[in-house]
C-alpha cells in the first residue's frame, strides 16, 4: 500500500521537501524569489534551497534537526520501532525493552506495550519505580482502570517517595474515568493543594463543575488564574494550557 494516499515514497519526499524548504524560508525571511523555486521546480528547487540557505546552519540548529526527524518519521512511520525492535534483539536489556515499550505507547500501540512493560518488571527490576507508573499510565490510556489503580497501589507499596504526585493524579484521573465521581472528588481534593502545577487543580474545577457544584468550581478556577497572574512567566508558560480552560469557565 502506498502511503500519503496513493503517492510512492518518492512522492512522498518531494512534498515533504518541499514543505521543509517553504516553512524555513516563510521562518527566516529568505528572499520572496526562492519560494518560485522551490515551488516551481519541484524537488530540485528544494534540494538547491535546503544545499544553499540551510545546510551551513545545520549543525547549529536544533529545529532543522527537528524537521529532519519530521521528514524521516513522514517517510517512514515504522523506522523508530524496527530501531528499538532490533536493539531489544540485539541486547535484551532492561533500558532496551522500556525503550521499545515507550515507543509502543507513543504509537498507540498500548497492549503490545504492556506487555513488554510487564517483562521489564521481573528479577532484579521487579519493583522498578519507573516502569511501574509507566504500566500504570498505560494500562489507565488503554482503559484497564482496574489495573491502573491495582499498579499505582503496588507502586505506592514499593516506593511511596517516587513521583507521588504524578501517582496521585494518575489516581485521580483513573478514579474519574472509571465511573466513581465521588472517590475522584476525594482524591483530587486530597492533593490541588501540594501540587506545583494547575493540571490536578484544574482537573478538580472540572469535576466539580460537572457534578453541579458550580461555585466551588469556579472559586478553584479563579485560584488557578489568580496563581498564574501572581507567577513568573516561565510558570505562566508552562501551565497556560490549564490556565486556558480557567479562563474560558470563568467566561461562562
Amino acid at each position: 500500500m502506498l502511503p500519503l494516499g496513493g503517492l510512492g515514497g518518492l512522492g512522498a519526499l518531494v512534498l515533504a521537501l518541499q514543505a521543509i524548504a517553504a516553512i524555513h524560508a516563510l521562518r527566516t525571511g529568505r528572499p520572496y524569489w526562492w519560494f518560485y523555486v522551490i515551488i516551481f521546480l519541484p524537488g530540485i528547487g528544494a534540494v538547491i534551497y535546503l544545499i544553499s540557505e540551510v545546510l551551513p546552519e545545520t549543525r547549529r540548529s536544533p529545529e532543522l534537526k527537528r524537521l529532519g526527524a519530521n521528514l524521516i518519521q513522514l517517510v517512514d512511520p515504522g523506522r523508530d520501532l524496527r530501531k528499538l525492535q532490533e536493539d531489544l534483539e540485539v541486547s535484551d536489556t532492561f533500558k532496551n525493552r522500556q525503550a521499545l515499550a515507550r515507543g509502543y505507547v507513543t504509537a498507540g500501540r498500548y497492549e503490545e506495550a504492556i506487555a513488554q512493560y510487564q517483562k521489564c518488571l521481573v528479577g532484579t527490576f521487579q519493583d522498578d519505580p519507573c516502569a511501574m507508573l509507566e504500566l500504570a499510565h498505560t494500562f489507565f490510556l488503554a482503559g484497564r482502570y482496574a489495573e491502573a489503580i491495582a499498579t499505582v497501589d503496588r507502586l505506592r507499596q514499593a516506593s511511596e517517595r517516587f513521583r507521588p504526585e504524578e501517582r496521585e493524579l494518575l489516581l485521580a484521573r483513573t478514579v474519574e474515568e472509571s465511573g466513581d465521581k465521588a472517590r475522584a472528588l476525594e482524591r483530587y481534593a486530597a492533593i490541588v493543594e501540594r501540587s506545583s502545577g494547575e493540571e490536578a487543580r484544574c482537573r478538580y474545577a472540572l469535576l466539580l463543575e460537572e457534578a453541579g457544584q458550580i461555585e466551588k468550581a469556579r472559586e478553584t478556577f479563579r485560584q488557578i488564574v489568580l496563581r498564574a497572574r501572581r507567577s513568573p512567566h516561565y510558570y505562566r508558560r508552562a501551565q497556560k494550557y490549564w490556565v486556558k480552560i480557567a479562563k474560558q469557565h470563568l467566561a461562562k
